[in-house]
């Protein structure tokens, strides 16, 4: 099985690189530090699993996640983090991913991992439940219906007038959905809001 390793920390990236190459089963394809590192790779080589960590920066691994099954639907992801918050997992989860594993997990329980998903399983770390990714709400289901409205069109770049006229309200009225919109959203201003939009995969149409 060919893995591709996306992890901006080296020496946990080497370190791993090292452990994947004495599985017999298992080749190491490439490794990647960045989104754009790991779509290069993806693009000229058959993935099977791909081990994303989580906190990248710049791109972050839900959108990395995203990006790289867009370009091969039959690669299989498993998010790396050092954080075993259900939220983040359901989040990483919903955008594809096939598993999630600790980096604090003993390196079996990582191969058991990348065997359990090529079997067509879903792994979540033994402190995880089921029923606590269940129960994880998506946080774009917060919204009302009229939020929902509102942000889509926010989400394709229209302007107040244009929103108030499709809609049939007044200006301050959307600026009052707006307001709650992001609050709502743990965001601060429309980039941030476009930010959480991305990492969730919610778009404006």
């Amino acid at each position: 099985m060919r893995i591709l390793l996306v992890d901006d920390h080296v020496p946990y990236r080497v370190g791993l690189r090292t452990l994947v190459s004495r599985e017999p089963a298992l080749e190491c394809a490439g490794d990647a530090g960045s989104a754009e590192e790991a779509l290069a790779i993806v693009g000229r080589l058959r993935i099977d699993i791909a081990l994303v960590d989580v906190m990248l920066p710049a791109v972050d691994g839900v959108v990395v996640t995203r990006q790289l099954l867009a370009v091969q639907p039959a690669c299989k992801v498993i998010g790396l983090s050092i954080l075993d918050e259900p939220v983040r997992i359901a989040t990483m989860l919903r955008a594809g991913a096939s598993g999630y594993v600790l980096k604090t997990q003993p390196v079996e329980q990582l191969f058991e991992a990348i065997a359990s998903v090529l079997r067509g399983n879903r792994y979540l770390p033994p402190t995880i439940s089921e029923r606590q990714i269940e129960m994880v709400k998506h946080p774009f289901e917060r919204l009302t219906r009229r939020e929902r409205e509102i942000l889509g069109h926010l989400l394709r770049g229209a302007s107040y007038q244009h929103i108030a006229s499709a809609l049939l309200i007044s200006l301050h009225t959307i600026e009052t959905h707006r307001l709650r919109i992001l609050r709502k959203l743990e965001a601060r201003t429309i980039d941030e809001l476009l930010e959480v939009a991305s990492r969730h995969g919610v778009t404006g149409d």
